[in-house]
């Protein structure tokens, strides 16, 4: 267990305490023992999934030769389900339509009505009309409060289909033959495409969890520089308490696409300064070398100078001030290795430094802060 010290005494470091603090630039925020979901953003790849994941063990326990998977939202009750067709269940759909839109086809070419025509012209492809597919409403499920049924909503649908695509598979004769379709904001139906190779559905776990936290995290217009901070919250939804986005890059964020590297970059940067200013707001900088491992120390290090932030230099003097005093090490923090007064430790002069130091980065913080919210803007 590593520890944390703070003017009250000695707590768990993974304890996440209810704590007031003043922000450098004069704003304060009270920041709640934990985010419920429904408080902040719902995991609503999660939720897709499970839903997909629980239609297939019924088609699985009832099983169709299946032709055609659709993941269907309720735009009136607020609802998701997946309907699943077969060949001929589809074939004598276009048969039904098609018998009736030809008659008013006729008509309208007789009369001599172009743009009526244009409208009743036969269907040459396959059934998706929902409403007649072989199975319907399979697993409906009715959607979690405060869910944002926008644009990342239906891409997260793709995305349940795509994450369950073999799955899916095991229930067709003819894999090649296999439609996936999903609702879009105002239709049923808005997006259809057939199977997908592997190296178009795969992706590196960092990846994965870019798309999630893309889905679930507030848009552009959602966030100002008053209400930045608690992103932090939204992604502990996603990451779990503590969790940071630059602990996940394996490698693999030098081959991310553009525009997933820009929001990984983003979000690097953002908990990073995030980080450093709410330490400075609560227990002061210099706690940052006695509370901190030298993994999490190295980690805003680096952070600060691959962005070439203002603040990196200002940092890394203070570090290496203070790396010895402290005996800073990867896995653990001084507090959990002595019992002594951590002001003690260094003398008035670098106290008076350190005090100096956290002055300077309180003068770059709006800066820096503002820089942040711009790339997150930019990366949305």
């Amino acid at each position: 267990m590593v520890y944390q010290i703070t003017r009250e005494g000695a707590t768990p470091y993974i304890a996440r305490a209810t704590q007031s603090a003043r922000w450098p630039w004069g704003w304060s925020y009270d920041r709640p023992t934990y985010c419920s979901a429904s408080e902040h953003m719902s995991d609503t790849p999660q939720f897709l999934d499970s839903v997909v994941k629980a239609a297939l063990a019924k088609l699985r326990a009832d099983p169709i030769p299946l032709y055609t998977f659709a993941l269907y939202h309720d735009h009136e009750s607020a609802a998701v389900s997946v309907c699943a067709d077969t060949k001929e269940s589809s074939l004598a759909s276009l048969r039904r339509s098609n018998n009736w839109s030809m008659r008013y086809f006729a008509q309208h070419v007789r009369d001599g009505k172009w743009e009526d025509a244009c409208l009743f012209q036969a269907n040459v492809g396959r059934s998706l009309s929902l409403g007649d597919f072989a199975r319907v409403n399979v697993a409906r499920t009715d959607l979690p409060p405060g869910v944002a049924t926008n644009n990342s909503f239906y891409l997260a649908m793709v995305g349940a289909i795509v994450a369950n695509q073999e799955y899916i598979l095991e229930l067709a004769p003819e894999r090649e033959d296999v439609i996936f379709c999903c609702s879009g904001p105002d239709s049923e139906v808005a997006l259809a495409w057939s199977v997908l190779a592997d190296k178009e559905t795969s992706m590196s776990a960092l990846e994965s969890v870019l798309v999630r936290l893309k889905s679930t995290l507030p848009s552009a217009a959602g966030v100002t520089e008053e209400n930045l901070y608690k992103l932090d919250w939204a992604i502990e939804e996603v990451l779990g308490i503590g969790g940071k986005v630059i602990t996940l890059d394996d490698g693999s964020s030098a081959s991310l696409p553009a525009d997933q590297r820009a929001f990984f970059d983003a979000l690097v940067y953002f908990q990073c300064i995030s980080g450093l200013l709410s330490t400075i707001a609560g227990d002061g900088f210099l706690s940052i070398f006695y509370n901190e491992t030298g993994a999490g120390i190295e980690q805003t290090r680096r952070t600060l100078e691959a962005f070439g932030d203002p603040i990196a230099p200002v940092f890394e003097e203070a570090y290496q001030m203070l790396r010895a005093p402290y005996d800073i090490q990867p896995n653990t923090n001084w507090v959990t290795r002595n019992s002594g007064d951590p002001y003690e430790v260094i003398g008035d002069e670098d106290q008076k430094a350190v005090r100096e130091t956290e002055t300077q980065i309180e003068k770059l913080s709006v800066q820096a802060w503002a820089r942040a919210l711009t790339m997150y803007k930019a990366a949305r």
